[in-house]
């Protein structure tokens, strides 16, 4: 039997670190590892995806793709399991902490009420444009949980330049062997499509970038080191350079899937739009918050 490496990683190791002055990711700390359990009470993980956590005015989000939670083609909402399996229950592993010290809390939330309805809240345009994005409200009694919007250095939707070919990253899970503080799998990438013209008529972009199923739900950010072009407030078709940071990121989408056709050649991810989030919150404002059970 060969072996398998375990992901994830620990602090404090008993050999020479490699690189001592680096240190863990703030972005890393917000993705969470989804599981989802079987329906048999033995706590089996069926299957998995990836998510990220988002703080509001009115609580904490769990941010995944739609089908993570469904099991739903969101195109068509046919069974994506063989065997039409669709979750009641998710095991999620949150980043918890602070700047200097960090975790990981593994909590189980059911994803519909009493009466069998979903938890989750859809895109409020779900019928027209199918946004395979879901958010889930939460309660899980801490406020020391790491969210992809606490860090003000970290642009979401801002006016950073991005063309085609201009690279990216895919930040999830590709596997359920993940222990210690359980960081995912940054994978590197390139926007495959002119960002600036929607695939399909649909809030999608499209990335060149090695995937696979449990990156489902996966943030997507760009990331520039040093000087970083930007458009301008005042001036549209205007760039500005600024060199005041060493590393800039924006938030830019949520993986989704991965497109299949003969003539591509392989399978190209395609990625949801970031902006469809501040949407399905504001609309599901209220939300019964879903705790642990």
């Amino acid at each position: 039997m060969s072996y398998t490496l375990q992901y994830g990683g620990s602090l404090g190791a008993s050999f020479p670190a490699q690189f001592p002055k680096a240190s863990i990711s703030f972005i890393s700390m917000t993705v969470v590892l989804i599981e989802q359990l079987a329906k048999d009470g033995s706590g089996r993980t069926v299957s998995h995806g990836t998510g990220f956590m988002w703080r509001a005015s009115d609580g904490l989000w769990l941010i995944t793709a739609r089908h993570v939670l469904t099991g739903l083609n969101p195109f068509d909402d046919s069974p994506l399991s063989p065997n039409l399996f669709e979750p009641s229950e998710i095991k999620v592993n949150f980043g918890v902490g602070s700047a200097n010290h960090f975790g990981r809390d593994a909590r189980i939330l059911p994803l519909r009420d009493g009466k069998g309805s979903p938890r989750w809240a859809d895109d409020p345009e779900f019928a027209k444009l199918r946004t395979d994005i879901a958010a889930l409200p939460i309660d899980i009694g801490r406020s020391d949980v790491f969210c992809i919007n606490d860090d003000p250095a970290f642009g979401q939707f801002d006016d950073m330049f991005t063309q085609v070919g201009f690279q990216c990253f895919v930040i999830g899970y590709p596997t359920t062997m993940v222990t210690g503080l359980m960081l995912p799998i940054w994978r590197s990438g390139a926007l495959a499509s002119d960002p600036v013209v929607p695939i399909d008529n649909k809030p999608i972009f499209l990335v060149d970038a090695a995937t696979g199923p449990g990156f489902s739900g996966s943030p997507v950010w760009r990331m520039q080191i040093g000087p970083t072009a930007f458009h301008d407030a005042s001036q549209p078709t205007d760039i500005r350079i600024e060199g005041d940071a060493v590393v800039r990121a924006s938030f830019v989408g949520v993986y989704a899937g991965r497109l299949s056709h003969p003539h591509i050649g392989a399978q190209t991810p395609y990625v949801f739009y970031a902006n469809r989030i501040p949407l399905i919150l504001a609309a599901n404002i209220g939300l019964a918050r879903v705790r642990p059970r």
